[in-house]
């Protein structure tokens, strides 16, 4: 069992079973089995209602999202993932964890890559290059061992728009 304090300093224990996580898993689609760490790490709603399920508590989920904001989201997301480190066997966790830590590398990478990206969509860039960037793009994105077409080249360039560049991104020189 692990355990964690809400944003009222409430203290909280919880604890996987295999009835809990399928529920998790079959009512709510978050697999913590599969990349449901990682969407429990970057969505606050899923996580409160992983706990909602984990936590012994007859409060609705309305009333108990309420207990999480800030720094209590972060030690709920570790208790988490310290109730699914000891629900797992040690094999099946380091593939977890191996998992989780490509994730969270990709998505560094390419949240940094993401200015150049939004080139690749400037109607001055020759097709040839272009080609080259797209293929390299490919090739890393085969390395992360990351099977999502959320992570795609054509995703990723389509993401990268104009829009969602930061302000003092580089310009393509004309």
């Amino acid at each position: 069992m692990t355990r964690f304090k809400d944003s009222f300093g409430n203290d909280w224990e919880i604890e996987f079973d295999a009835f809990v996580f399928g529920v998790i898993r079959d009512v709510h689609k978050i697999d913590i089995a599969d990349d449901g760490l990682h969407k429990l790490e970057k969505d606050p709603h899923a996580l409160v209602v992983v706990l909602h399920e984990l936590c012994d508590t007859t409060e609705d989920l309305r009333q108990f999202a309420k207990r999480f904001k800030s720094n209590s989201l972060t030690t709920a997301f570790e208790a988490v993932r310290g109730a699914a480190a000891d629900f797992f066997p040690l094999k099946q966790w380091s593939e977890i964890q191996s998992f989780l830590n490509q994730r969270q590398a990709a998505a560094e990478m390419f949240a940094a890559m993401r200015p150049m990206l939004a080139h690749l969509n400037h109607p001055e860039m020759p097709e040839s290059l272009r080609q080259v960037v797209m293929e390299k793009l490919g090739e890393l994105l085969e390395n992360t061992g990351l099977d999502s077409s959320a992570m795609s080249p054509s995703a990723l360039i389509q993401d990268a728009t104009p829009s969602n560049v930061p302000s003092g991104a580089p310009e393509l020189s004309e």
